[in-house]
């Protein structure tokens, strides 16, 4: 008896302490088959203590690897109190093919006792589902498209398995059959496109419709790479700044670590020069602009102390560099704005005074910078954006006393006027989305809010006289904070009506406004949408002028021609 009592104890103790699974749902045996759109809940209910991590996954059938695409349409949670875990599956048209659910009782506690009781018991730790989603999948998952030129294969396959037929279609022309197409975009491609391919078999029709964008080129090398800003040229052709972590650009000098990445290319898209500048430490580029000599103005920052003709001031410095029409430095320095704090100097913009004998940066401090680059005053202010004046002064869009404002300045520095910014006093201003110049009767501002009393995201067109009395408030969108959409950047049309680019949920909206600031439609327009491998996110650094669009991916960057959407 008391031999049966003692292996009675160990039996309870390892199942308190291991954890085992009581019930499961649906049952495991058979095959779940499902449609785009439905929903299927997984549950199961264990035993055991805290010290257990509860993990749901969904992997590709084949090859047992976590599903990153699905991933995003499978929702986990965890009861702790009644130890039931609840899976929500629901596949989208992208999602045909086969896939295995499986949830996983792993310990993490450091108990001797645990651990090896859990090793004894671990096939009571694990169940596995398969699943089957009907219809037709398009490899490679993502929106973008090859360079023009390139060929880009396309790989249908249907499921359940079968006899099927594939017929291609782009822009609702015939393409190509057979289970893959080939395509090699041309230069007057470059833009939004629908590829659609259909799987006909005795028994049924699949069809799936997938946006791609052919972008007008790709820049950087095999590394991280990150875009800044882009600019169009008056050749024709445009140049960007950023930053680059990659040691095999071609004609590039990696000078150690992050280096302030420049890059020419012509209209076609073609790279005519590129460069990395800098020194052995962290260097970045934010803003390009091209000057009347065929030359550029770059500002960002850096924190090397071996730029030739630039010594560091502090940890983290501003970062001006003069170069020439083929990317040759003329002249770079330093600037501090005499913080000891890390990271605390950087600029964000960098312009031409109105009469080029000198610039205006914008960042942690104002500077007014003569022509080689020395510093003629500079201010306590923080600047994002300027609109230039016929004056030699600017206007700009920054913080005072860390109070968010837009104030004029003189071509001394002196403040002509000052105008706090916000939408009203049931708003906090959470960013400036632009600044411009609007003609002789003032200038606009894009604003980005937060509501006081709720949880929802304004976006705002102010408009000011010349003199920063605010003259109209106008709101463009509102969102709820979750799915905010931030503007980021303002430009003018030639109607003289308003373009605003802004980032939401991996995608690029654009709203459009008339001369008065009234939006032309009810919601912005999707520019540029998510890809599908969410490992492969846009972010929030993106820029448009002329009809350029540049954005990020991991590691890449991509420029699209925007008079094609």
């Amino acid at each position: 008896m008391k031999r049966k009592g003692l292996l009675f104890l160990v039996a309870c103790l390892s199942a308190a302490l291991t954890g085992c699974v009581l019930s499961v749902s649906p049952d495991t045996s058979e095959t779940i088959t499902m449609d785009p759109g439905q929903t299927q809940i997984f549950t199961i209910k264990t035993s055991g203590t805290s010290m257990y991590d509860h993990h749901f996954f969904i992997e590709i059938s084949d090859d047992d690897t976590s599903n990153t695409i699905e991933s995003n349409n499978f929702v986990h949670t965890t009861d702790y109190d009644t130890l039931m875990d609840t899976a929500i599956y629901t596949p989208n048209q992208e999602s045909a093919g086969k896939y295995k659910v499986r949830f996983l009782l792993s310990t993490w506690a450091e108990d001797p006792i645990g651990e090896a009781l859990a090793a004894s018991a671990n096939s009571s730790h694990s169940r596995t589902w398969k699943v089957l989603v009907r219809g037709v999948s398009v490899t490679p998952k993502q929106n973008i498209s090859s360079l023009p030129g390139i060929t880009l294969t396309y790989t249908a396959k249907a499921y359940p398995d079968g006899n099927y037929t594939y017929q291609w279609m782009l822009d609702d022309n015939p393409v190509g059959t057979g289970e893959t197409y080939n395509f090699t975009p041309t230069l007057v491609q470059c833009g939004k496109h629908m590829l659609t391919v259909t799987a006909t078999s005795d028994e049924t029709v699949y069809t799936l419709s997938r946006e791609i964008v052919v972008p007008l080129t790709k820049a950087g090398g095999g590394n991280h790479d990150d875009a800044r800003c882009i600019h169009t040229t008056p050749d024709g052709g445009f140049i960007l700044a950023g930053e680059s972590y990659s040691t095999d650009i071609p004609d590039a000098i990696n000078h150690g670590s992050r280096d302030c990445y420049v890059a020419k290319f012509d209209s076609s898209g073609k790279i005519e020069w590129q460069n990395l500048y800098g020194g052995s430490s962290s260097d970045n580029a934010r803003f390009i602009t091209p000057l009347s000599d065929g030359g550029y103005i770059v500002a960002g920052s850096s924190d090397s102390n071996d730029i030739p003709g630039a010594p560091l001031t502090e940890f983290h410095d501003i970062y001006i560099l003069r170069i020439g029409v083929i990317g040759e430095v003329v002249w770079q320095k330093l600037y501090s704005c005499g913080s000891d704090e890390e990271n605390s100097n950087f600029a964000h913009a960098v312009y031409p005074t109105i009469d080029e004998n000198g610039f205006m940066v914008l960042g942690t401090m104002i500077m007014r910078l003569d022509g080689a680059g020395n510093m003629i005053w500079d201010k306590n202010y923080q600047g994002y954006m300027a609109a230039l004046t016929p004056d030699n002064g600017c206007v700009i869009a920054g913080e005072k006393n860390n109070e968010p404002a837009i104030f004029k300045l003189d071509a001394d520095g002196n403040e002509l006027w000052y105008q706090p910014v916000d939408a009203g006093a049931e708003y906090t201003l959470d960013s400036f989305g632009g600044l411009v110049a609007d003609g002789e009767d003032g200038f606009v501002a894009a604003i980005n809010c937060k509501k006081k009393t709720e949880n929802s995201y304004h976006n705002f067109l102010i408009g000011l006289t010349v003199d920063g009395a605010i003259s109209s408030i106008n709101e463009i969108d509102k969102t709820n904070d979750y799915n905010k959409i931030e503007f980021s950047a303002l430009f003018q049309t030639p109607q003289e009506g308003y373009n605003l680019l802004g980032l939401a949920d991996s995608r690029i909206y654009l709203m459009q406004t008339d001369v008065g600031g009234n939006k032309l439609s009810d919601s912005p327009k999707i520019l540029l949408d998510r890809d599908i491998e969410r490992s492969l996110i846009l972010i929030d650094d993106i820029d448009m002028d002329g009809g350029y669009l540049v954005s990020n991916k991991i590691d890449d960057i991509y420029v699209f021609r925007t008079d094609n959407y």
